[in-house]
């Protein structure tokens, strides 16, 4: 190529102007063009950003391939001349033109060339990238070019700040995420998670799978009355119960197998008492409400109830007398509600709070960057997630 200037032809009306000027005005103003998905067509190879750039609007064409010899603009394939635009391949120069691979490219590796969509602070994003992550994500267009431009904004942050393998990544999804993850790590933000803070998050937001009480285990009984809602004739309840008042021995021993080992059969004690009976039980209680205020329980009256909760897994009651006859009691099982309180909480409260707000302070981040960011055209408002 010789020595004289290069020099475009405009249409109509232009006088002819030198390349380096027309550049630079293409340059400083984003091609002049007032929407970049219009009906431009602008081709973008990674790693050289070269080709030929056609303001659709305008009809100023102008071939950027061959560089040039003014100082005033930098060869774009080499990276070789100017100051205000160096090595855009090797991402070492101006902050408009951070790493001009980022975000270029029409697939996940980050190379190849594509029809631009829209420049984000001066880098190119296509519109093969943008379509190919809403295809793989199911995002809609509008979320997967926000998307990708937050990603190339982290990802310049990175490039600047020196973070390890800032250089040679081509995907500024993964460069970002993998930046987002170190800055704002759950080590950082989470150490200082509060037991003022976990409960307000239980009472706000937590929503518990177990919100009762319950207490399984067996008993060994007779009963002059089936349940308490029953209506069985008083008289005969408290003849019942009069009667074999001397069943409390037989109960006793129950109780002295069950805590030696042993368990006692139907038929062992159909052989001692055909009116015994050995079952299970199970009964829920809501912590916190009194029982008396709650819903009746029709397998023991509130005595027994109060008797059977003071008992811990494995612990065998006395024999004791009810409304309803006579108990011995082993409590197999307690399974407390979950709480604020509950060991069971504290580790999945704290694991979601942790997560939330490491969620909502990279995504604020983000935000911000978006928001200080020249983007052309700029993005439409993000929906709000409110209904």
């Amino acid at each position: 190529m010789s020595g004289a200037p290069a020099t475009v032809d405009l249409k109509a009306g232009y006088p002819r102007l030198r390349r380096a000027v027309l550049l630079g005005v293409l340059v400083t103003m984003g091609a002049a063009s007032p929407a970049c998905r219009t009906d431009s067509t602008k081709t973008v190879a990674a790693g050289n950003v070269a080709g030929d750039v056609t303001s659709g609007g305008h009809g100023l064409v102008v071939d950027i391939r061959t560089g040039g010899a003014d100082p005033a603009v930098a060869d774009l394939k080499t990276g070789a001349g100017g100051h205000q635009a160096a090595d855009v391949k090797a991402g070492q120069a101006s902050s408009a033109a951070v790493d001009a691979r980022i975000g270029s490219a029409a697939g996940p590796s980050g190379r190849g060339a594509g029809t631009l969509d829209c420049m984000v602070n001066g880098s190119p994003l296509t519109r093969e990238r943008i379509a190919a992550l809403a295809t793989r994500d199911g995002l809609t267009e509008d979320a997967a070019r926000r998307r990708l431009s937050g990603a190339m904004l982290v990802a310049a942050e990175a490039l600047r700040s020196g973070f390890p393998g800032a250089g040679e990544a081509v995907d500024p999804l993964v460069l970002a995420d993998s930046y987002l993850q170190q800055v704002f790590s759950r080590s950082t933000l989470c150490g200082n998670i509060t037991e003022r803070q976990l409960r307000q998050f239980y009472e706000v937001s937590y929503q518990p799978g177990w919100t009762v009480d319950v207490y399984q285990g067996d008993v060994v009984e007779l009963r002059c009355c089936p349940s308490l809602a029953d209506k069985c004739p008083a008289e005969q309840v408290k003849g019942c119960r009069e009667k074999n008042r001397e069943v409390t021995v037989l109960l006793e021993q129950v109780g002295r197998d069950w805590k030696e080992g042993r368990a006692p059969s139907q038929a062992d004690l159909d052989r001692q008492n055909p009116a015994l009976r050995l079952t299970d039980f199970g009964f829920a209680v809501f912590p916190g409400i009194p029982l008396e205020r709650q819903k009746g329980k029709t397998l023991f009256d509130l005595p027994a109830l109060r008797r059977i909760m003071a008992l811990k897994p494995g612990d065998v009651s006395v024999p004791f007398e009810s409304e309803l006859g006579f108990h011995v009691v082993r409590l197999n099982r307690f399974r407390p509600a979950i709480t604020a309180e509950s060991p069971e909480f504290l580790e999945a409260g704290r694991e979601e709070l942790c997560r939330q707000r490491v969620e909502q302070t990279r995504k604020d981040y983000v935000s911000r960057l978006l928001q200080a960011a020249v983007i052309e055209p700029p993005l439409p408002p993000e929906p709000s997630s409110k209904p």
